[in-house]
């Protein structure tokens, strides 16, 4: 099986209050990409909380979810992968791959996360990853025997440089709409997220 990974430490400076808190038709982007994943098929979901961690934890205090903390979430999100791959790694029983998911891509759903998780089971555990634009990235699926990779990663690097590795075969699920992402005020006006409250 696999497990679900949402990477919420970052502080969100070049939006200026925090992206995992903008409402977008009513719900916060952080409950949004919860609900999806719990509406998957993936066997449970792990949250890394770092910069506003308060905040993100007590808006999902309703969800049947693992919230880590992430001391290092100033380095980038290489250290929230490293703190949730470490955390999965000893689950029992063994995960067969993590999915990784970030709140910022608001056309995320279930049925697309069921699709990566159906070509991943499908591929015998190859990484399968969502195709837009000119690159892959998340959502995305890594596969166990990589674990070991993404605990390497360190700065601001993804599992992107993973899942862009020439030794790798990758799965592709189209998903055209993971170009639009939030990580400034016109990105939030541009789909309609707007900020309930002050920043931090």
């Amino acid at each position: 099986m696999t497990t679900a990974v949402i990477l919420a430490a970052g502080e969100s400076r070049r939006l200026g209050t925090p992206k995992q808190l903008l409402k977008l038709g009513g719900t916060s982007l952080i409950v949004r990409i919860v609900e999806a994943a719990l509406e998957s098929r993936c066997r449970g979901v792990t949250i890394t909380v770092g910069a506003h961690a308060d905040r993100v934890r007590s808006e999902v205090e309703p969800y049947d979810v693992r919230v880590v903390d992430n001391p290092d979430w100033r380095e980038g999100k290489a250290s929230s992968i490293r703190v949730a791959t470490d955390i999965v790694a000893r689950d029992l029983p063994p995960v067969s791959g993590i999915l990784f998911l970030a709140c910022d891509q608001p056309h995320v759903t279930a049925a697309l996360l069921n699709e990566l998780l159906q070509r991943f089971e499908a591929s015998g555990g190859r990484p399968s990853a969502c195709a837009y634009g000119t690159t892959v990235g998340i959502p995305a699926i890594v596969p166990r025997r990589l674990f070991g990779e993404l605990m390497r990663l360190r700065g601001d690097r993804g599992a992107q440089t993973i899942l862009c590795s020439p030794d790798e075969t990758i799965e592709r699920v189209p998903f055209p709409e993971g170009l639009i992402d939030i990580d400034g005020a016109a990105d939030a006006a541009a789909v309609g997220a707007v900020a309930v409250d002050p920043p931090d």
